[in-house]
């Protein structure tokens, strides 16, 4: 199964009654999460905008990170070692993400 696709977004509010604030929603429609405040709103809504700016820019990077790797195919430069590495935290050096 695959993620949900993206891009994803930050909505500050559902107008639905049985939910709230800071949610994220996909492509399709429909609410993908809630982030709800463990210390402050604000802090809430800084980490629901985090989730939605990593997820949204995630298969760019590991593209990225592929072209490095496959530019350095001997891992000559410490990019390419830090690429390859990268790539196999996020299970994507063998995928086709």
């Amino acid at each position: 199964m695959t993620h949900t696709a993206t891009p994803w977004r930050y909505c500050p509010e559902n107008g639905s009654p049985t939910t709230g604030r800071h949610m994220i929603a996909g492509a399709t429609p429909g609410y993908l999460a809630e982030v709800r405040p463990c210390k402050s709103n604000e802090q809430a809504k800084a980490d629901a905008e985090f989730i939605v700016r990593a997820c949204n820019a995630h298969d760019y990077l590991v593209q990225a990170l592929r072209e490095i790797v496959l530019n350095d195919p001997f891992r000559q430069s410490s990019a390419g070692v830090i690429a390859l590495a990268a790539l196999d935290n996020v299970g994507a050096a063998q995928s086709s993400d």
